[in-house]
């Protein structure tokens, strides 16, 4: 694949950011594992998506990071020709603790990054645990940011729908955050994201997006010492 068919500016800006973050990835392919699911695992990782530019055909890296929701487009129920499904998720499924096992390179020790709810540890009694395993973590701050992004989209599971659109939202692509306004679920400014998209076909224009509530990290979560696995 030549540079041609890459957006290498998207990937310059991501890479610069997950510098920034100290979330770079190490690890050693050894086994025979398809490209295309090394791929996907390290989009885990970094929570970024994939997608070809309908603009410029190129490839685009996007990473899903908290957005100012005043720079978001505004998508209601006022709107001719957009249709949503609301899904509630259900509170019961939450967790109170989220897991990362890694492998220290530094120090040459497998290790975990942790992540809590203080809220669920009162609420349920206990935590209910989650482990995650995420390719390439090879340090402290690295599994224990994963551990606390994961932790936001488990500690409440957020609501999904579906928007069905006409070609005014034809921009929208996976990860796209917009703010959502919708009277008849009493849905007001909030911000929601694309997870999967169908741009419909020539007979039927219609775009059938699956969407979910954003979640970006809080107060909430308890940062817990790196615990030593043995």
């Amino acid at each position: 694949l030549t540079t041609n068919f890459v957006d290498v500016d998207k990937f310059a800006a991501a890479a610069e950011d997950l510098f920034d973050e100290d979330l770079g990835c190490s690890f050693t392919w050894t086994e025979p594992t398809e490209i295309n699911d090394i791929i996907v695992r390290l989009l885990e990782t970094i929570e970024g998506v994939l997608y070809s530019s309908l603009d410029t055909g190129k490839i685009v890296l996007e990473l899903i990071r908290p957005v100012d929701p005043e720079s978001l487009p505004l998508v209601t129920d006022k709107q001719a020709g957009i249709d949503f499904t609301l899904e509630i998720s259900d509170p019961n499924n939450c967790v109170g603790e989220v897991r990362i096992p890694y492998f220290d390179v530094e120090k040459n020790t497998e290790a975990t990054g942790l992540a809590q709810s203080i809220t669920n540890r009162t609420r349920n009694g206990a935590a209910t645990s989650v482990t995650i395993e995420l390719l390439g973590v090879a340090d402290a701050d690295a599994a224990n940011r994963c551990a606390t992004r994961e932790w936001a989209q488990l500690v409440e599971p957020p609501n999904r729908g579906t928007l069905r659109a006409n070609r005014e939202l034809y921009n929208f692509t996976v990860g796209t955050a917009f703010r959502l306004t919708w009277e008849p679920h009493r849905i007001e400014e909030e911000v929601w994201r694309v997870l999967e998209i169908d741009h419909g076909t020539i007979d039927n224009g219609m775009i059938e997006m699956k969407v979910a509530q954003d979640r970006a990290p809080s107060d909430d979560p308890q940062l817990g010492a790196v615990a030593t696995t043995i």
